[in-house]
């Protein structure tokens, strides 16, 4: 990962979750863990690709966790690290 030099906190915070779903996917991640099909449900104008690629983002980062399930067909749950 790569580390920048803020000043401002609000820089640094914008800078990790300044996607247009970034931050809704960890307003609803705090309650604990939840499915793919969970944060697509409740982001409802969200596309799935967008969806994706912004949980991809979030997970380079440190801030969720992807955690898959060796299940048929595979369960996948994303939940907030440290």
């Amino acid at each position: 990962m790569k580390v920048y030099d803020y000043e401002c906190p609000i820089d640094a915070t914008l800078n990790v979750i300044g996607g247009k779903w970034k931050a809704s996917c960890v307003y609803y991640l705090i309650n604990g863990p939840k499915r793919y099909s969970e944060l697509f449900e409740v982001l409802e104008t969200v596309s799935s690709r967008i969806l994706s690629k912004q949980l991809k983002e979030l997970e380079a980062q440190d801030i969720i966790k992807q955690e898959v399930f060796p299940e048929s067909p595979p369960k996948v749950v994303y939940s907030l690290t440290e």
